[in-house]
């Protein structure tokens, strides 16, 4: 038992002692990105898609949110570029060309107008008639409203107090006066959520 326990004890003061060794050889193959290779990476990517912008960006209009280390034999490239409107500026997303390299991160460049890119923003889908989901239930419309309690099933007879598709909780009110909410179920039929 004592000889596993020195055997234990030397293989961890070992490796204790290479730790130390092994991320000081890492650190030496990392380096951070400069804001000089963002800028020359914006510079490439403007020449690349032929602008005519001519001021360029200075090393004072790019933002690096983050310290980012890269392997120091990488090479970085441009993967999209797209216009935030409301900060007034470009929003570049970097990666490595070789996989693993690095994580993929973003940087920003200041300016005054929208020279780089289209908007960050997706556009909005209008909707078509064809997608949207029918109308099923009209305000003043009746419907049967199938209420389940304690094993008891009851139906009784509702008129709807706003319109709705299937799914849709709406407001109905029962013959007695009662205004209480039920889901669409389908046409003339609704089933009471109890709340």
């Amino acid at each position: 038992m004592r000889t596993w326990t020195t055997i234990v004890g030397c293989a961890l003061g070992s490796l204790v002692a290479v730790l130390p060794a092994v991320r000081a050889s890492d650190a030496g193959h990392f380096r951070r990105v400069t804001l000089t290779e963002i800028r020359q990476l914006v510079i490439d990517e403007i020449d690349s898609r032929g602008s005519q912008q001519r001021s360029l960006p200075l090393e004072d209009d790019i933002e690096l949110p983050l310290a980012v280390p890269i392997r120091a034999t990488t090479v970085l490239r441009v993967s999209s570029v797209c216009w935030d409107a409301d900060a007034g500026r470009a929003r570049i997303r970097i990666e490595c060309v070789r996989a693993g390299d690095c994580l993929p991160f973003l940087a920003y460049v200041r300016t005054g107008s929208n020279a780089y890119a289209p908007s960050c923003r997706p556009q909005s889908l209008a909707r078509s008639p064809q997608l949207s989901t029918p109308i099923l239930l009209r305000a003043g419309e009746r419907a049967t409203a199938l209420l389940r309690a304690a094993g008891l099933r009851m139906t009784l007879q509702v008129t709807c107090l706003e319109q709705g598709s299937a799914g849709d909780v709406i407001r109905v009110r029962g013959q007695e006066g009662r205004v209480f909410r039920a889901r669409i179920v389908s046409q003339s039929l609704v089933e009471a959520t109890m709340e």
